[in-house]
């Protein structure tokens, strides 16, 4: 009788050891399945509205003798990099959208998916800056913008080609008066703004400029606070200049290549 009890609880005790060896298996592999970035004040991310994504090419600034060689250069090549911008814009979306899935393991809603959702015309006709993707620049004259979408984000482009056709976003204030009316509207926690730069830099005249990728992507939560961001920068030093456009779709195609694994940061939120 002792035997059998003895046998009995050695069996339940492997039986105990199993079931939490098993459950420590199942949750570490929950965890390593989804990449998390650090907890954010406002709760997980479960859903966000990718609301654009721009692609811009910023010239060179300035007044001397590389900067006006360089946007010469560049102008010479401008029919080619404005249609690398347009052709690969959507493409650049998918890309985020991967992005964002792959860091926080969240939904996505974006393109067609976000255009049907029922106050998105209002909220297109409310905030659109169309004007605002405009710039002063007859070589490269606008930022383009993905496929359907609209911008609310960018507030106007410096004035000029020695400017460089920077933008400038709209101000902080703005954001906490735009973004929770469009997060209300749509019935989401959480929206996304994804911009792509195209640059070069030449240094000395007699050398050729390094090209630039830059991508940035700003995630916010229903207050208008901005709570993380990604990063990305791709560069290609001193090309000739019959190179350049393949040298900005080389670069497009690493960053694709890679665009899963490039970190979402968290930023400090003060609401929760």
């Amino acid at each position: 009788m002792n035997l059998k009890r003895s046998i009995t609880a050695n069996v339940y005790l492997k039986y105990c050891k199993i079931t939490v060896i098993t459950a420590i298996l199942i949750v570490s592999f929950t965890q390593c399945a989804v990449k998390r970035t650090p907890a954010m004040t406002t709760g997980i991310v479960d859903k966000i509205a990718l609301m654009s994504t721009t692609v811009n090419f910023v010239q060179q600034a300035g007044i001397s003798g590389p900067a006006a060689v360089a946007r010469g250069q560049f102008n010479n090549r401008a029919e080619e990099i404005n249609s690398l911008m347009t052709y690969y814009v959507d493409t650049l979306r998918q890309a985020v959208v991967r992005n964002l899935r792959a860091q926080l393991g969240c939904e996505v809603i974006y393109g067609d998916d976000l255009r049907a959702l029922p106050k998105y015309n209002a909220l297109k006709e409310k905030y659109a800056r169309a004007e605002a993707l405009n710039k002063e620049d007859e070589h490269f004259p606008e930022v383009v913008i993905s496929t359907g979408d609209f911008n609310f984000f960018i507030a106007e482009t410096k004035g000029g080609v020695m400017n460089g056709g920077k933008t400038i976003s709209i101000t902080a204030d703005e954001l906490m008066a735009i973004i929770p009316d469009i997060c209300e509207e749509l019935g989401i926690q959480h929206i996304a703004v994804a911009q792509f730069v195209l640059t070069g830099f030449k240094e000395f005249i007699l050398f050729a400029p390094d090209t630039y990728v830059r991508y940035n992507l700003f995630l916010f939560n229903h207050f208008g606070e901005l709570i993380a961001s990604s990063y990305n920068n791709e560069v290609t030093s001193k090309l000739v200049e019959s190179d350049m456009t393949g040298s900005y779709e080389n670069m497009i195609r690493a960053y694709l290549d890679h665009s899963e694994s490039v970190e979402l940061h968290s930023v400090f939120a003060k609401k929760k």
